[in-house]
Formats: structure tokens, sequence, C-alpha cells
């Protein structure tokens, strides 16, 4: 049945965040009350709406609304990209303290933010749900054909869903992102009670959605983390569908990560050889048809580790060259799952896998050092 509600199917594709951006900005030029409404207390008769408000540095915010030359909303839209948690550290240090900051994101698909955050997160249904009340016909009916577009063109997924079935949606990077929004629906609470932080994550590419697990060790400065993605190379997957695509399937690594470490020169080789144990007894499927191909550095202490007694499947991971799915510093073993695995298989795995994360996370660091000494 046709809708009666225009279609925006080509106004606001799910790749273009620039015209989410663009059309909010209209509705709230439009009708300013409505967002005065959800403020609170604020007079929208002094209301000025700029679109990518310049920063400094090259770096603009999305939407920001000023009053008397002040700056009283700042705005970040998400809809596909990841929030930049640099951007929103220079909004803080810029902008005064009594400036509203929100984070707009797609309801199935949250932004996590810390505990400690000034930073709400408002979805787009509810901003829009607010608008399809106003008093403006033409705002009301944008509103309303918005939310419709919404729960047309996102992809759908359940415990039945098959991964490789992002190569069938007109946009395989929304379906990996609504299939790791899945996952982290399904796990948050079991991880939560273990003491383990998940998130949807979309590694260095942007395109790359899969979830991250990550828990502190007993060594400072150190946590265990499971990166789950698909394992096709971020330039082969195409931003719109169309394209002859075919999934390579998800992998998970399981590893050490350095915190906040810029290089690999002091990672904890040592630390990853004590854990080795606790991985051969969590499972025996660990990926072990290829050695890492690591470069400089982290091939010599590959080399060290493995002639410490280190098993050879236990060093994939970043470190100076980053190839897999973060930036960050990180070596440990990897898992890879058939193209048509259900998400449902996964949760379980992954569930599995946090009971790893803990037994990992909680074995003491050696005094003795082992790696590069033989």
């Amino acid at each position: 049945m046709t809708s009666p509600l225009p279609s925006l199917t080509y106004l606001l594709a799910l790749s273009d965040e620039s015209s989410w951006a663009d059309l909010l900005a209209t509705l709230i030029l439009t009708d300013p009350d409505t967002l005065a409404g959800l403020l609170g207390g604020v007079d929208s008769n002094a209301f000025l709406v700029r679109r990518d408000f310049p920063l400094g540095r090259g770096r603009t915010v999305d939407l920001v609304v000023t009053a008397a030359g002040r700056p009283i909303v700042a705005l970040e839209t998400s809809v596909m990209e990841d929030i930049n948690p640099h951007l929103l550290a220079a909004i803080d240090a810029d902008f005064p303290e009594e400036c509203v900051r929100g984070i707009i994101h797609l309801g199935s698909l949250p932004t996590p933010l810390p505990d400690d955050s000034v930073w709400q997160a408002w979805s787009w249904e509810d901003v829009l749900g607010r608008h399809a009340t106003s008093d403006n016909t033409w705002v009301s009916l944008t509103a309303r054909a918005w939310i419709e577009h919404i729960d047309t063109a996102l992809p759908m997924a359940d415990g039945d869903t098959t991964w490789s079935g992002i190569a069938l949606e007109d946009s395989p990077v929304a379906a990996l992102r609504v299939r790791s929004a899945w996952l982290v629906s399904q796990l948050s609470a079991e991880a939560h009670a273990k003491g383990i932080r998940i998130a949807s994550t979309s590694g260095r590419s942007g395109k790359r959605w899969g979830l991250e697990m990550r828990r502190p060790t007993s060594l400072p400065d150190y946590d265990i983390v499971v990166y789950l993605h698909e394992r096709t190379r971020s330039d082969e997957i195409p931003s719109t569908g169309g394209t002859l695509f075919i999934p390579r399937g998800p992998e998970a690594l399981v590893s050490l990560r350095h915190r906040g470490a810029a290089t690999s020169d002091d990672f904890d080789w040592n630390h990853l050889l004590v854990l080795s144990s606790t991985f051969a007894s969590a499972r025996d499927d660990w990926f072990h048809t290829r050695k890492p191909n690591l470069v400089g550095v982290d091939r010599d202490r590959y080399s060290d580790f493995v002639a410490a007694g280190g098993p050879p499947h236990l060093g994939f991971g970043v470190g100076d060259e980053p190839t897999f799915h973060t930036d960050d510093i990180a070596f440990g073993a990897k898992i890879t799952f058939r193209p048509d695995v259900t998400l449902s298989t996964l949760s379980r795995e992954l569930s599995a896998l946090m009971d790893t994360v803990v037994a990992l996370s909680e074995v003491p660091p050696s005094t003795t050092p082992s790696v590069g000494t033989v």
C-alpha cells in the first residue's frame, strides 16, 4: 500500500549525514518553538541556526543554535557514522558550560557515552516525533514522512538474520551496523553483569561495523578486548547496493590491548605468554592455518615470543602497522566464522567469549621475564 506521506528516500540517504543535518536545521528554522520546548524555558524568537559551525583546525559542529550571540545548543548528528570523541572534547573546551550539548542518533543505533559525559543522547525518532506535532503543516508533514523513512530505510535484523545477507541490502554498511547493534542489544545485560564494556564500533575506516568487548586486566594500562568485524577489507565493502560483494564472514580477535599506547615498542609480550595457557584451556578452535603477518619490531618480538614457548597462533593483531579493525596496540588469537552464520549463533559465541575475557583479565602478571631472554 502506497503511503500518503511524501517519500524522502532520495533526500535522506543513510550514507549522506549532511542531508539529515540540513533538513533538521530547516525544520528548526521553520518552527523554532519545538526545539525551545525540548530545551525548556528558552525564547525561540532569539534563535539563530548555524550549520557546520566553525570550531578551528578545520573542524565544525553539525548544528549550533545561538541566542544573543552565544551558543545555547550544540548538536552532532549521527546516522551511520561514529561520533568523534575528540570533536566532542573540542566542543566542550570552546563552548560555555551552559550550552546544551546533544547527540542525535537513530533509536536502534545508540551512541555510547561515558557515564560522566555532559552530552545528552536524543534519538532521531524522538526529536522528529516532537516536530510531528508542530502547528506548522509543512514541518509536521515532513517530520512524519521522515519517521516513516527511518522505519523503511534501515535494514532489519533478528536472530535468524545471516551475516552474509549484508550483500543483498541497499546499504551493506548500514546492514553491518544494524547487525552489530542487534548483537550489542542482546549481550549488554550479560556484559554489564560480568564487568565488560560492550559497544558497536566502526573501526578505523568507518565502514567495517562490528563490536568491541573489553575488560581491564590485573596488569596496569592493559585490557582484554574482543573485536568482532567482517573479514572483507574496508575498501572492498561498497557503500551502496548494486555492486558485486561477497562477504568473507566475521572474525573475532581476542587480544591483550595496551591501553592508550601510541606505538608497540613497550607491548608486554611476556604477559601475553602468561595468558597462553588460559587461551588454550578456553577453546581449541583458534585460527591457526597461517601465522600472523607482522612487520618491524612486532615481527621481532613475535619471533622472541614463539621462541619462548608462545603458540604461533597467538600473535594476530595490530602494532605499528595497523591493518586490523582498530588503531589500538593489541595482540592475541582470533576465531573465524562462516559467512552464513546467523546472529543468534554469533550471540551465543560472543556470550561464551565473555567467560574467556573474564578469565584472561584475572590472570596475574608474571614478575619473571621470558620473552626476549632465551
